[in-house]
């Protein structure tokens, strides 16, 4: 699948939303969810991340980690996402509920390009 986002925000304001762990908290999940942690480490190449449902939809905490295969400073960052416990341990999303089918392992791939008249795509 591939998603294009186009953010009419300079490209070091769009780097810091994926790289600082403040920053991730304010918009990992979807709309209603909220993200009570992010403990990211780019020189360890590691990120644990919960994101919490509203109450409505059950209010568990679910964690994934992202493990960096690629970071090009303003440019790239490559990740592998896992399911995982509130310890980092991955474990098959089946296991908590999630349809069968969904990969244990989300390769994602994230290029951030100036556009110019700060836009970025």
């Amino acid at each position: 699948m591939v998603v294009t986002r186009l953010f009419d925000a300079p490209v070091e304001l769009v780097w810091k939303a994926w790289s600082d762990p403040q920053y991730v908290m304010q918009w990992w999940g979807p709309t209603g969810f909220t993200c009570p942690l992010a403990e990211m480490d780019f020189a360890r190449r590691h990120l644990l991340v919960c994101m919490r449902a509203p109450q409505e939809f059950g209010g568990q905490d679910m964690y994934n980690t992202w493990t960096y295969i690629t970071i090009l400073p303003l440019q790239r960052i490559e990740y592998i996402l896992n399911f995982t416990d509130k310890d980092g341990n991955a474990f098959d999303p089946v296991e908590m509920g999630l349809p069968a089918g969904i990969p244990k392992e989300v390769l994602n791939i994230n290029t951030f390009e100036d556009l110019g008249n700060a836009r970025l795509n």
